[in-house]
């Protein structure tokens, strides 16, 4: 099949979206011939940026894509960009930038959530203006009409859409998706791993790039209650970090760590390699590819019971749900009964089994592939 593949960023670009863009783009390649529609911004975009800008002043937030003269002059780019080319099928990962686009040829997008499911759950879209909520809820509308089918992440994001949007269920499909850090990681490898981990520790990793709303300062009340309950545990913090870093025994901050930089990637997978637990009771979270990406090392995950996550942790399987509405007391008691509970060893490798069954790319581009060769 040839697919034309729209990303506003470079589709090659591993920092975007969490390597979601790249890794689709990257995984379609090896069955299809990829025909990038990328890289669409231009220099009056700056207009639509300044918007954002202008509002935090008043208090409110925005998102400069949310807006139906940006959204037409996206269509006309790609359009335009279409007009040579010759492709059997549109592909977008996500509902943005389709809203208004018109062709001849099926689209098909792969989102982790809707607007109104980002609406309902991130903290920043409470603060947007109610005219800005409506006109995104009309493109989100328009998009989702527009294609003719809808792949979703999560049944959190597909419910969404049927209820928010009237869209019909025999038009989505769920598929999950893949780890953006781990492809070539085996069971051997997290065998040999785990006997190398430090047996009078018990390391948590927390990754998370917005502080406040991944639950950067739960996380820290969880760890102080942790630390009365055992001097074992120690916390490495990557991506974010409070405004004042806090001298706390144990805890390690390390800043943002970009995939697209080997040294600092190198670093990344070395935590995952070196930890016990993965640890981010997030206040939103639309999938979380992060927990497949800790269960990838073979790292059993607490995650909030919320959004997509419930899509992705299995209690007793691949790690346990946290209701983070309880006390940081309450949480980490329960962080620490499953901790002692059960041998490591078996844990982690339920972790990595959970991951290889149900989030791995090739299991997930094998499923789209399918279903785009039934589209056309």
């Amino acid at each position: 099949m040839k697919i034309a593949y729209i990303a506003y960023e470079d589709s090659n670009d591993i920092s975007a979206w969490s390597g979601t863009i790249a890794h689709i783009s990257k995984n379609l390649s090896k069955n299809n011939e990829i025909i990038p529609i990328d890289n669409l911004g231009c220099t009056w975009d700056i207009i639509f940026k300044i918007i954002p800008k202008v509002k935090s002043l008043f208090g409110f937030t925005s998102d400069f894509r949310r807006n139906k003269f940006f959204m037409k002059s996206i269509a006309r780019r790609i359009e335009k960009r279409l007009a040579d080319k010759k492709f059997d099928i549109i592909f977008a990962p996500g509902t943005l930038y389709v809203s208004y686009l018109k062709t001849e040829k099926p689209i098909v997008v792969w989102a982790d959530a809707t607007f109104a499911s980002l609406v309902d759950s991130y903290p920043q879209y409470s603060k947007m203006t109610n005219k800005e909520i409506e006109i995104g809820n009309s493109l989100e509308k328009l998009a989702l009409k527009n294609i003719q089918k809808i792949i979703f992440s999560t049944t959190w994001a597909a419910k969404s859409a049927i209820s928010h949007y009237n869209i019909p269920e025999s038009k989505i499909v769920v598929i999950p998706f893949g780890s953006n850090l781990n492809e070539n990681f085996t069971l051997d490898d997290l065998l040999e791993l785990n006997k190398l981990k430090q047996v009078n520790k018990i390391k948590l990793l927390f990754v998370g790039v917005d502080w406040y709303k991944k639950g950067g300062d739960l996380l820290l009340e969880i760890y102080k209650e942790l630390r009365l309950l055992s001097e074992d545990y120690e916390l490495d913090v990557v991506g974010s970090s409070p405004e004042k870093i806090p001298q706390l025994d144990g805890v390690r901050f390390h800043g943002f760590l970009s995939k697209s930089d080997p040294d600092q990637n190198q670093t990344l997978i070395s935590l995952f390699q070196e930890s016990h637990y993965f640890i981010l009771p997030t206040r939103a979270e639309a999938f979380g590819i992060v927990f497949c990406e800790a269960n990838s090392y073979g790292l059993p995950a607490f995650g909030s019971d919320l959004g997509g996550i419930t899509d992705i942790i299995q209690n007793g399987v691949n790690g346990e749900l946290l209701d983070i509405n309880k006390s940081p007391k309450e949480l980490a008691l329960k962080i620490h009964e499953s901790v002692l509970s059960g041998n490591y060893n078996e844990k982690s490798i339920n972790a990595y089994r959970h991951y290889k069954d149900n989030f791995t790319w090739e299991n997930a581009i094998s499923k789209v592939n399918n279903l785009l060769r039934d589209l056309i």
